[in-house]
């Protein structure tokens, strides 16, 4: 079952929150949970969007700002999510896809009592795609210099209005796709929701010809008109439009039993209207009408010509075909990591693992130790790592994550796995300067001069030593007992991570972690005794 979302982006989008709609997807749908109003709110808070999800008494409707998402009772008599906009004399909100106006008493009669709400912290980062610039001046380039081999070759406006028009219909053939794969658009949402009684998608994945599913009508839509646009580029060249305009008007003939076969489909079979297919059938008339009204509208057969065409036709054909099937690969494979990824990330056969791997016997530190986050915080972390691991930057960029989201609900405690007896003299100052900035600047500074050595391996960077370290001594002996501790354990490898004297999972990658930060904190079972070393 897949969640429409799109109640949920005119809501985020109403209170100036925008995030990557993609990737939201792709997140929810790895959500043990999905599809719920749970796996939204977590999947929010994940993209560190501050929000609640709560049932509520009718009472407090007038508490809540002028746009909520809430449960409504809809006119199928099941209930949905919808956005929901406070108005004048009462509410406002759509249900499946028609606006409806319900003052008070009604509003209270289909609401369900369940409420989400979002809101942007102060130190909120707008995530939004970033425009392709080098891709955009490519595009624009390519449409240009085509113009201009048009306009050179006997350009004018009739040829221009058959450019545009076939280019709509590539347009719309692309929506076509898009809506076929179950990908949706800005337009597919705005035009296939038109209606009651409009789906696009519906239509398109519904055919029963097995003919004509087998050629499929978005994928001969796009290459009739791709064809078209290359065509009259090739046959402007050779300067031969009136024979382009002669296949153009035979082939526009010949796609009458598809357009009837498509109505014939929608209105007997599908019994729902795609008002994409619509708008493409239409593209197809207005290029019909328009070579009646500009006089092209003749058949002169050339045989070399309309091989040439049918032949430019055919590779166009096979190689939208090709494209589409590794798409479809695509999206499949896509949907298997997020089911995967659903049953991965389900906190209760984590903490299984959790407790299935290797458990530690702690010891009690007498000196200091390197506490990053929350000192009083119940959700304690060990990581062991070394300047010097390449894998460790992952795990120190994963310190850095979790602190972000989570600084006041956990405690990690950083650990050097550093053998002091088989050292050089720069592995000595590199350690022993780290831990003199952590305990004279505090971890703000640890972690950021610690960033910087994993971006460039580059002593002078954490250099301490324009004074001679009172502590030398003290530094060293902290990482010696790190060292033993390490031995102690058995923890010869970085980085590592340990969860409540267990070992990190090995079925789980280090960075699954982060999803199980917020269940670690509640789980009570682990908030009881933690390991003090």
């Amino acid at each position: 079952m897949n969640l429409d979302l799109s109640f949920l982006f005119q809501y985020l989008q109403k209170e100036k929150i925008f995030i990557d709609q993609a990737e939201f997807e792709f997140q929810i749908q790895s959500h043990p949970n999905y599809p719920s109003l749970l796996a939204i709110s977590d999947t929010l808070s994940f993209f560190k969007v501050k929000n609640l999800a709560s049932r509520i008494e009718n009472d407090d409707l007038v508490h809540l700002p002028n746009n909520f998402i809430a449960l409504i009772k809809n006119k199928k008599l099941s209930s949905n999510l919808t956005v929901v906009e406070k108005i004048k004399n009462g509410y406002k909100y759509l249900d499946y896809g028609i606006i409806v106006e319900n003052d008070q008493p009604s509003f209270l009669e289909v609401f369900q009592n369940i409420i989400l709400l979002a809101e942007t912290e102060d130190n909120f980062q707008i995530e939004s795609k970033k425009i392709n610039v080098p891709l955009l001046l490519v595009s624009l380039l390519f449409g240009l210099f085509y113009l201009a081999l048009v306009f050179i070759n006997g350009f004018s406006f009739f040829v221009g209005l058959f450019v545009c028009l076939a280019s709509i219909g590539v347009y719309l053939s692309y929506e076509a796709i898009s809506s076929e794969f179950g990908i949706k658009t800005k337009f597919s949402e705005a035009v296939c929701t038109f209606t009651t009684n409009a789906d696009c998608k519906a239509v398109l994945n519904t055919l029963k010809s097995k003919i004509i599913e087998k050629i499929g009508f978005s994928t001969v839509s796009i290459a009739f008109f791709c064809t078209q646009i290359i065509g009259i580029l090739f046959f402007s060249i050779l300067n031969k439009f009136l024979v382009f305009f002669n296949i153009t008007s035979f082939l526009l003939l010949l796609s009458f039993p598809s357009i009837v076969f498509s109505i014939y489909h929608q209105t007997i079979v599908a019994k729902k209207w795609c008002p994409i297919c619509i708008a493409i059938i239409a593209v197809i008339l207005l290029e019909l009408l328009t070579l009646i009204v500009g006089g092209k509208f003749q058949f002169i057969f050339n045989p070399i010509y309309f091989l040439f065409y049918f032949f430019l036709l055919m590779v166009v054909y096979f190689g939208v075909h090709l494209i589409k099937k590794a798409g479809k690969i695509s999206l499949l494979r896509k949907s298997t990591i997020a089911q995967n990824n659903r049953f991965k990330r389900n906190y209760t056969l984590f903490k299984m693992a959790l407790n299935a791997s290797e458990k530690l016997e702690t010891t009690t530190f007498a000196l200091e130790k390197i506490i990053l986050g929350n000192p009083n915080a119940n959700l304690k972390i060990i990581i062991i790592s070394s300047p010097y691991c390449s894998y460790c930057k992952n795990a120190h960029e994963l310190i850095i994550e979790i602190l972000d989201r989570y600084n006041d609900k956990v405690c990690i405690q950083f650990h050097f796995n550093f053998n002091i007896k088989a050292s050089s003299l720069s592995q000595k100052e590199l350690h022993v300067n780290l831990l003199e900035i952590y305990f004279k600047f505090g971890q703000n500074e640890f972690l950021k001069k610690l960033h910087i050595w994993f971006e460039t391996q580059d002593l002078s960077t954490v250099d301490n030593t324009s004074e001679l370290l009172a502590n030398e001594d003290r530094l060293i002996e902290i990482l010696e007992n790190q060292y033993n501790w390490n031995l102690q354990n058995k923890l010869t490898f970085t980085p590592a991570i340990i969860i409540n004297d267990f070992h990190f999972p090995k079925e789980y990658d280090r960075s699954d972690l982060m999803y199980f930060i917020e269940e670690l904190v509640a789980d009570e079972s682990y908030n009881l005794q933690m390991p003090n070393s």
